[in-house]
């Protein structure tokens, strides 16, 4: 039940000032509670003594002066701790004293009924097992249970000095002394008990502070994602934005004025348009093309209508076409057929193979603009799970900053969301790999 760590003495300084202030504590509420007990319990015992004690002479009286001293006692004891809910240093010596003496005085009450020979003195036994429920180290609870044991004797002894004659004085003594080692014994295992009671506790407090200090570091995560998110989403509206009205709008204007000028040339000489309508064909295809452009960016087809991996061949030929790294690409295994409606169109891609594309995506942007790289490859692989890496040869990788940072938390958060597992590790020989494996979608899914 107890390990090394049970014992105070091996705890660190502010778990030992913890558990200190704790037991000063508890003995100032286990002492109000045995105290006010003791009043209860024996002005209850009080109203029966005229029935239980009719045949013994002078008991009532003797009984009387004892539930006295009980009763005065255990009322001073809480008049110290009125007010207050700690019990040590004089206060602690207060009421030690003040029980012990009043303690005592029952004992000496009782003594008018006869000697150690008689069984009123045995019935204080209790008294001193009570003080295993006091949390006090081994030392102090041995000096305390002595000091509430020779009380009792005392008091008895005191006020009946012929009880130290044979033979019942050293039979009783040595009950004493075994009701004290009894008290001790089981008062410091009630003492470990507590200690590793409070252990666990300080253990669960400090596991409760930990996870509070992770809910706030993800809250705080998923807050930067999102607001990142967000200024991506209005970044990628804006060009958009941009491209519509640079591209799109400009070939328009191009090509109305062009249409214009053909028609007045066409007016003037129809054998002459013949450039115009070149000039015209040439516009067309430049508006189409950027219009082709911006929605593949968007979401590529391909991705819907031939899968996920024309889609990943897309984007790093895409790359590779802009010069900005070499980029290769290995599928391993084989994908499963696009889903199709009895019309033959496209029922769209899984969420899985999005969220891939949109990964591979993340990943690549990362390499070309953070990595320093000149090559990346990139493997997809499908069989139980979509198992996508992407490596580099780069810098390596450094999460630290905010957008970088932000954009593996993308990542991550996307992989999560769908059941499966991301990782950002160095790459052997240098660079970056990423790895996501993301669950297969069910057979009916993916027809």
């Amino acid at each position: 039940m107890f390990n090394d760590q049970t014992a105070p003495h091996l705890w660190d300084a502010k778990d030992r000032a913890q558990l200190t202030e704790h037991m000063v504590t508890l003995r100032a509420r286990y002492a109000k509670f045995l105290m006010r007990w003791t009043i209860i319990v024996t002005v209850i015992w009080w109203v029966t003594d005229p029935v239980l004690l009719r045949g013994v002479p002078g008991g009532a009286t003797a009984f009387g002066l004892m539930r006295i001293s009980a009763v005065v006692g255990a009322s001073v004891v809480l008049l110290i701790l009125r007010g207050v809910d700690r019990l040590d240093g004089s206060r602690l010596v207060a009421c030690t004293v003040v029980w012990s003496v009043f303690t005592a005085c029952m004992t000496a009450s009782l003594s008018r009924l006869g000697n150690f020979s008689t069984l009123w003195f045995h019935g204080f036994y209790p008294v001193v097992i009570a003080t295993a429920f006091f949390p006090f180290h081994f030392k102090a609870r041995a000096v305390f249970a002595t000091i509430i044991g020779a009380s009792l004797l005392g008091g008895f002894v005191l006020a009946r000095p012929d009880a130290t004659n044979p033979p019942f004085f050293g039979p009783t003594v040595g009950y004493m002394v075994f009701t004290i080692g009894v008290g001790i014994a089981f008062g410091h295992r009630f003492f470990l008990v507590t200690c590793e009671e409070f252990r666990q506790r300080l253990a669960v407090a400090a596991q409760r502070e930990d996870l509070r200090h992770q809910v706030d570091l993800r809250t705080a995560e998923l807050r930067r994602l999102a607001a990142h998110l967000d200024r991506g989403g209005e970044e990628e509206r804006r060009r958009i934005a941009r491209e519509l009205h640079d591209e799109l709008g400009q070939g328009v204007s191009a090509l109305r004025y062009a249409l214009a000028t053909t028609r007045r040339r066409f007016e003037r000489d129809p054998a002459t348009i013949g450039v115009n309508l070149d000039d015209l064909d040439e516009l067309v295809r430049r508006v189409a093309d950027s219009t082709r452009d911006a929605l593949t960016h968007l979401r590529p087809r391909m991705l819907d209508d031939l899968g996920l991996t024309a889609a990943a061949g897309w984007l790093v030929q895409s790359i590779q076409a802009r010069g900005d790294l070499i980029a290769t690409l290995r599928v391993e295994g084989a994908e499963p057929a696009v889903q199709r409606d009895t019309d033959g169109e496209s029922g769209g891609a899984d969420p899985v193979s999005v969220a891939a594309f949109r990964i591979l995506q993340e990943a690549l942007t990362n390499v070309t603009r953070h990595a320093e790289a000149t090559r990346a490859d990139v493997t997809v692989s499908f069989a139980e799970t979509l198992t996508l890496e992407v490596d580099d040869d780069g810098v390596g990788a450094d999460v630290t900053g905010p957008g970088r940072g932000l954009g593996v938390l993308g990542m991550r958060e996307r992989a999560h969301a769908l059941g499966g597992t991301f990782s950002l590790e160095p790459r052997p020989g240098g660079g970056t790999r990423v790895r996501c494996s993301l669950p297969r979608p069910p057979a009916e899914a993916t027809g």
